[in-house]
């Protein structure tokens, strides 16, 4: 991976020296790994605007990124349905970077209310903590609709919908 490639400018609201991810292209849908690529949404709130207003409800990021699996589409972030397409549910990967669960006793977070829908698989802790920024039902859910543990065990709460 060429790391240059995956990486377009400067932040210039986080901080000089963040980095942010490239705009969206044709095919990202499969690539894996942080950071994720970006879209635009067409909003006009900036990140200050929501740290601002925390937690920001129903304010849309002018930029997001765009979880593995997905594309662009009216403005919002759409699950790209393909059979060669690696999923949560049969091939144990995060949700939102693509890349596999190895280790049964990592640490990772669960969307608790979400189980059964996008966003109710396990994620690496980086992972939650991005989704939790950048999806608005994420960032307002309360903090008890979440938990962290091992992969094992927040995977099986997954598959059983508890």
């Amino acid at each position: 991976m060429n790391w240059n490639q995956r990486y377009s400018k400067i932040c210039h609201v986080c901080q000089p020296n963040t980095k942010i991810a490239k705009e969206w292209q044709s095919g990202d849908q499969y690539i894996t790994g942080l950071p994720r690529p970006s879209m635009s949404t067409g909003e006009t709130t900036t990140h200050k605007d929501i740290k601002e207003n925390w937690p920001g409800k129903h304010m849309v990021h002018q930029r997001v990124p765009v979880p593995y699996g997905h594309y662009p589409e009216a403005d919002l972030p759409t699950p790209f349905n393909a059979p060669d397409l690696l999923t949560p549910e049969e091939d144990h990967i995060c949700e939102w970077c693509g890349v596999k669960f190895k280790d049964p006793d990592e640490t990772v977070a669960l969307w608790k209310s979400q189980i059964g829908n996008p966003g109710g698989w396990p994620m690496h802790l980086k992972c939650m903590s991005q989704h939790r920024t950048f999806c608005t039902g994420a960032r307002i859910a309360p903090e008890s609709d979440f938990e962290t543990g091992p992969y094992s065990i927040l995977r099986s709460k997954a598959e059983g919908g508890q």
